[in-house]
């Protein structure tokens, strides 16, 4: 078993979290400005009122989720899928990583609201390793070039 490429796989994937991360750092600097102009709609329409029912919460974890927690494990599994063979095993480690480090940051700066939980780990987790997989095997995708062209030939005989 050739071990240098496990390392050098688990290197890129762990590199991926790190995209996976900072990405997710970035994107949720954000969160303020989708929660305010969301807010505004509702103001503009006039049912400002709905913030008020668990719906709501869970509507907005959802609007967040696509913008945020997907395109950001879509972001590390572009990485990873471009520099790895073995997608089945790296990915998720892509996800887990971004995952892990995002908590680990929510719960240092006080963020982390155990409360919760669907908005701070069922969606963010879900939506890296989603996201994760669909960036690794778009990258990883066959093109046309690359399939192979069988011709199928009928010889009749005399």
């Amino acid at each position: 078993m050739d071990y240098s490429v496990i390392k050098k796989e688990i290197l890129h994937s762990v590199i991926g979290g790190g995209v996976c991360f900072i990405s997710m750092v970035f994107l949720t600097s954000f969160m303020g400005y989708i929660n305010m102009h969301l807010e505004k709609l509702l103001m503009t329409l006039g049912i400002l009122g709905v913030i008020a029912f668990e719906p709501y919460a869970i509507a907005r974890a959802a609007i967040i989720f696509v913008p945020i927690y997907l395109l950001c494990g879509f972001l590390g599994g572009l990485y990873t899928g471009y520099l790895t063979e073995e997608l089945k095993i790296t990915l998720p480690i892509t996800g887990g990583i971004g995952f892990t480090g995002f908590i680990v940051l929510l719960f240092f700066y006080g963020g982390l609201n155990p409360n919760n939980y669907l908005e701070f780990v069922v969606l963010p987790l879900l939506g890296n390793i989603v996201g994760a997989y669909l960036g690794g095997y778009t990258i990883g995708w066959p093109g046309e070039e690359e399939e192979e062209k069988e011709e199928i030939r009928l010889e009749l005989e005399k």
